[in-house]
């Protein structure tokens, strides 16, 4: 998978699913950079509450889907991967949290 394109439905979906399991969170997908030419850096952010606190940004190459940063609270990972995978490690990571504060 790390050299396949993104798939904006995919990460979407993932997005969606990541944040419906927690009531107060919501994201959003937005350009960052784009040199008109191959590259383009898309930024999807996590918000949680009424104030709109930023929980997470993960900044990711649109045509690879190539991760370039993220930060993400309590989570440490290496920057290597997929947009995909990630998000789906921040599935389990979220699953995770939620059981152990259970």
């Amino acid at each position: 998978m790390q050299n396949s394109a993104y798939d904006p439905a995919v990460v979407s979906d993932l997005l969606d699913k990541l944040v419906e399991e927690q009531k107060d969170l919501f994201w959003n997908l937005r350009c960052s950079y784009a040199n008109g030419q191959d590259q383009t850096i898309l930024v999807a952010t996590i918000y949680e509450g009424e104030c709109h606190k930023v929980k997470s940004m993960i900044a990711f190459h649109s045509e690879t889907g190539r991760i370039k940063n993220i930060r993400y609270r309590g989570y440490k990972q290496p920057l290597s991967g997929h947009i995909i995978d990630v998000l789906l490690d921040l599935l389990h990571f979220e699953k995770y949290r939620l059981l152990e504060s259970a």
